[in-house]
C-alpha cells in the first residue's frame, strides 16, 4: 500500500508483476550487448590460445634425431630404450652424466641407466617410435627401475669403467681399451684391471718333516749318526 501510494503521488504508474519490470526494457539490450561482447572476446581469446597452444606443442614434439637398433636419441638430447618383447615392447628414458660422448660411444660403453620415467605398451618398435614422434605417450614412473638406474649410474660413472662384454673380450686376449672419456695423458695415471689369469694354486705344505720322510730313502733311515 505504501508503495502504491508513493508512485501515485510521484505520478509514477506502478507495472504489475506479468509486465517488464520498470526500467528493465532499457537494461536488457545493454547487458545482451555486453554478453554478446563479453562472449565474443572470450571465443576469440580461446581461438588464439588453442592456435598458440596447438604451435607450442609442435615446437616443442621431440623427433627421433639418430636411431640405433632399440636406442634412440631425440632432438633434445634425450636417450631413450625400447625394452621388453617386440611385440609388447616399452620406452624407457635414459639418464647420462657424460658429456662429449657421441650416441654410439654412449650405447658402447653403457654410459647411461635408466631413470625410472616408462610408457605404456605397443605392439611393436615401429608403433613405439611413431608413438613418440607424434606426441602420443603417456608416461608413468616406475620406482624400482629408478632405484636400479641409480644403482647403475653410481656404477657406470667411475673413471675407470669398462663393461663387462669388454672385460670378457680382453681376457680372451684382446687389448685392453681406453675410455674415450680419458686422454691419453691421463691414462697412464689411472690403472685398469686387466685380465685375470688363473693358474693352479700351489702345493699347501702343512710342514716340512712329512715331506722329509717321504722322499728321505728307507735304505738309509737304519743307519745312525756316526758318533763324534
Amino acid at each position: 500500500m505504501f508503495v502504491d501510494r508513493f508512485h501515485k503521488g510521484l505520478g509514477l504508474h506502478r507495472p504489475r508483476s506479468t509486465s517488464t519490470p520498470y526500467g528493465l526494457r532499457a537494461v536488457v539490450p545493454w547487458v545482451i550487448s555486453l554478453l554478446g561482447l563479453r562472449y565474443n572476446t572470450i571465443a576469440k581469446n580461446t581461438e588464439r590460445w588453442l592456435s598458440a597452444k596447438y604451435e607450442l606443442e609442435a615446437d616443442l614434439m621431440a623427433h627421433i634425431r639418430e636411431r640405433h637398433g632399440r636406442h634412440f636419441v631425440d632432438d633434445w638430447g634425450n636417450m631413450f630404450w625400447i625394452n621388453g618383447p617386440e611385440a609388447f615392447c616399452y620406452l624407457s628414458e635414459q639418464r647420462q652424466w657424460r658429456k662429449g660422448l657421441t650416441f654410439l660411444q654412449i650405447i658402447e660403453w653403457k654410459q647411461c641407466a635408466p631413470s625410472g620415467l616408462v610408457s605404456q605398451r605397443f605392439g611393436s618398435i615401429v608403433d613405439a617410435c611413431e608413438a613418440f614422434e607424434t606426441n602420443r605417450i603417456t608416461w608413468s614412473h616406475d620406482s624400482y627401475l629408478h632405484r636400479i638406474g641409480e644403482q647403475m649410474a653410481r656404477h657406470r660413472s667411475l673413471k675407470n669403467y669398462r663393461p663387462t662384454y669388454m672385460k670378457k673380450l680382453e681376457a680372451e686376449g684382446a687389448p685392453v681399451r681406453r675410455p674415450p672419456w680419458i686422454d691419453s695423458s691421463d691414462s697412464l695415471c689411472i690403472a685398469f684391471a686387466g685380465p685375470r689369469c688363473i693358474w693352479p694354486d700351489p702345493v699347501k705344505r702343512c710342514s716340512p718333516e712329512p715331506l722329509r720322510k717321504k722322499y728321505l730313502n728307507p735304505a738309509c733311515q737304519s743307519f745312525k749318526a756316526p758318533a763324534r
